[in-house]
Formats: C-alpha cells, sequence, structure tokens
C-alpha cells in the first residue's frame, strides 16, 4: 500500500507543469467612464491635443476615439490628432464614439453625445485702464478691444455685440468682482466708465459660447488718492 502511494506521488510530481497549472480567468470588459479632452480651442494656427481615455473593472488594453462624421480620431498608440483651422463652420460640440478593448481584446463601446467642444479663440487686445492715478471717486475709463479667430480667413477680427463684464479687484483683495456689464461695439471695440473709490485692478471678462473660448483681459493697477 505504502508503495502504491510513493508510486502515485511520484507520477504526479512528473506531469508536466502545464497539466497543474490552473486556467487564466477571463478579464471583464471595460467600463468606460470618461475621455479627454473635453474642449479645444483653436486659433488661426493648429493645435495638437493629446487624447485619452478613462476605464475601470478591467486591464485595459488599448482604445479609440472618434469624432463625428469621422471629424477627428486618436488611438491609444496614437493618441495626438492634428485640429486645423478652415471653415468658421467647424465650431461647436461633436458627438464622440469611444471604444476600449480589454485583456482579451474584448470591445466596450460608449458614445458621448456632444462629448467634444470645438471653439474658436478669444481674446482682449489694446487693453487699457486710465488715468494711472486718479482722484477717489471719479471715474477710470477702460478701454480694449474682444477679438475673435476667423478660421475662414485665417486672422483674427473685432466681435462685434457681444456682452463684456468689467471687474475690480482691491488691491489687498485676492479674487474679482462684477462692477458693470457693457457690449462690444464696432470692431469688438470695449470702452467703459466706472468710479474708483479704492486701489486695485479692473480687467474685462468675456464668459464665451458653445462656438467661441471664453477670455480675460489683463488685469490693470489704479492708483486712487
Amino acid at each position: 500500500m505504502k508503495r502504491a502511494i510513493a508510486a502515485a506521488a511520484t507520477a504526479l510530481i512528473a506531469l508536466p507543469l502545464a497539466a497543474l497549472a490552473v486556467p487564466a480567468q477571463a478579464d471583464t470588459r471595460c467600463t468606460i467612464t470618461n475621455f479627454s479632452p473635453r474642449t479645444v480651442v483653436m486659433g488661426t494656427g493648429p493645435v495638437v491635443p493629446m487624447f485619452d481615455v478613462s476605464t475601470t473593472g478591467c486591464r485595459e488594453d488599448g482604445w479609440e476615439v472618434v469624432g463625428e462624421g469621422d471629424s477627428f480620431g486618436a488611438v491609444d498608440y496614437s493618441p495626438e490628432y492634428v485640429f486645423e483651422p478652415s471653415d468658421n463652420l467647424d465650431a461647436g460640440v461633436y458627438d464622440v464614439l469611444v471604444d476600449a478593448y480589454n485583456a482579451d481584446d474584448a470591445r466596450t463601446t460608449r458614445v458621448f453625445d456632444d462629448g467634444l467642444r470645438l471653439q474658436r479663440r478669444t481674446g482682449f487686445d489694446n487693453f487699457d485702464a486710465s488715468p494711472e492715478v486718479l482722484a477717489k471717486g471719479t471715474n477710470v475709463s477702460v478701454k480694449g478691444r474682444l477679438i475673435l479667430a476667423n478660421w475662414d480667413i485665417g486672422r483674427y477680427v473685432g466681435f462685434t455685440g457681444r456682452p463684456v463684464v468689467l471687474e475690480f479687484r482691491a488691491a489687498t483683495g485676492t479674487t474679482y468682482r462684477q462692477v458693470k456689464t457693457t457690449t462690444t461695439g464696432t470692431g469688438g471695440l470695449v470702452n467703459v466708465t466706472a468710479a474708483a473709490t479704492q486701489d486695485g485692478y479692473w480687467r474685462l471678462r468675456y464668459a464665451g459660447s458653445v462656438w467661441n473660448s471664453a477670455s480675460l483681459s489683463a488685469g490693470d493697477y489704479i492708483d486712487v488718492k
């Protein structure tokens, strides 16, 4: 009996390791939670964002991002895509299809409705608050020009008829507050006044839209005596 047990043990030891291996478990499918970027802002030249996909619940082994109508796309091994300005009508929101693959090459697909915004860049040109020194209670004059990237012609143009907010931050403060709202005139020009009661910084803010980026001017310091 002892000899039989010993012989069986010897035979078991002699078995190939492959015969003793525990079969690998199949990987679970990926859950796609997000992708990036969700907004691309473009001026008059190309921009090259790097895409990425976030997943959970799997050993991710690759992904693909495709814009509505094959308007753009990227994959994990080539995550960059070159956006080039050509037509103002390209600005707006795009549905985005995202595929993710697990370690077994099983694919999961998710569609992000209105997943990416492609926006024309805006900015403020010729911004100035004056005079640099003034008496308490007198008006500070804030001027500038709101400009917008025109992809049709490849240059920036004045952005007319847009709401712009005048903001102020006290010299000892850390946050800006809204003072008043105005609207850009011909050629995107801004010319607004407000009473200055203390030292601090003045700036202009444009909130943006689906098609156009938000923008802030620099802050200009005014010394109140």
